[in-house]
């Protein structure tokens, strides 16, 4: 069995090759780190990774990380002012 690494920042949580990345998980700025070489164990994976200075979390951590406000990184300005039209616009009375 293969294993690949989900990352974001300095975070991974290590899944089998057939367990991919989710669409939430995406969106986040998560991504897929898989060797040249192909890892065939969990432990090796988890050196390769230790290496390269990820703290490597398990699934339940990993959810907790990802779903937590704080870590997820986002550029998107929300505008929550409502966008009116010309019929419905605030007319100012003089």
């Amino acid at each position: 069995m293969e294993y690949h690494a989900i990352v974001l920042n300095n975070m991974a949580v290590i899944r089998t090759a057939d367990h991919g990345i989710s669409d939430s998980e995406w969106e986040m700025g998560a991504r897929i780190i898989k060797c040249e070489r192909n890892v065939h164990s969990r432990p090796e994976l988890y050196e390769l990774l230790m290496s390269i200075d990820m703290e490597v979390l398990n699934n339940d951590e990993w959810s907790e990380y990802m779903f937590n406000p704080e870590h997820i990184n986002t550029d998107r300005y929300i505008n929550n002012k409502p966008i009116l039209d010309k019929w419905d616009a605030v007319r100012v009375i003089y």
